[in-house]
C-alpha cells in the first residue's frame, strides 16, 4: 500500500494538483440486500395466500352432462332413490386437499376444484369440510363422504 501512497505524491508534486481519482462506489452493507430479499419473498408469499383464498374456479352446474340422471317413474320414488344411491357411489369425485382456516371458511380440493360448504360439485353440496373428510348432500338428502388418503 505504501507503494501506492508514493506514487500518488509522486505525481501530485509533478503536476502541482492533486490527482484525480474516480469516486469509490458505496457499497451497501450485506443486511440490506437480506431485508429486500425478505421483503420480496413476503410480498410473493402475501400474494399467493390472497390469490388461494380469492379465486375460485368455476363449479359445473348441476344439470351438465357428466351429472345428469335417467329419468324415474314419477310413482317410483324410493327407485329413484336406488338409482341416485348408485350414481353417487359411481361418481369419480376425489377428494386431493382440505385446507382448515382459524376463521371457519375450511376449503377442499375436489377433483381439481377449490370448493366451501354450501358451493355444488356434480350436482351435490359440500354439506361439511372437515380436517380429514368432506361430507356431499344431494337434493333428496343422499349422503357421500370424501376421506382425504394420507
Amino acid at each position: 500500500m505504501s507503494n501506492i501512497a508514493e506514487a500518488l505524491k509522486k505525481a501530485e508534486a509533478a503536476s502541482g494538483a492533486p490527482a484525480d481519482l474516480p469516486p469509490s462506489p458505496s457499497i451497501p452493507p450485506p443486511w440490506i440486500y437480506r431485508a429486500a430479499l425478505v421483503g420480496c419473498v413476503a410480498v410473493v408469499l402475501l400474494g399467493m395466500g390472497i390469490a388461494a383464498f380469492t379465486h375460485r374456479p368455476a363449479i359445473r352446474a348441476a344439470g351438465s352432462a357428466q351429472t345428469a340422471r335417467a329419468p324415474a317413474a314419477a310413482s317410483d320414488p324410493a327407485g329413484t332413490r336406488v338409482q341416485r344411491l348408485l350414481q353417487l357411489a359411481q361418481a369419480d369425485l376425489v377428494l386431493t386437499g382440505i385446507i382448515q382456516s382459524r376463521n371457519g371458511g375450511s376449503l377442499a380440493l375436489i377433483n381439481h376444484q377449490v370448493v366451501q360448504e354450501g358451493d355444488q360439485i356434480h350436482g351435490m353440496r359440500v354439506a361439511q369440510v372437515n380436517p380429514k373428510s368432506v361430507e356431499l348432500q344431494d337434493n333428496e338428502g343422499a349422503t357421500k363422504t370424501l376421506q382425504l388418503k394420507d
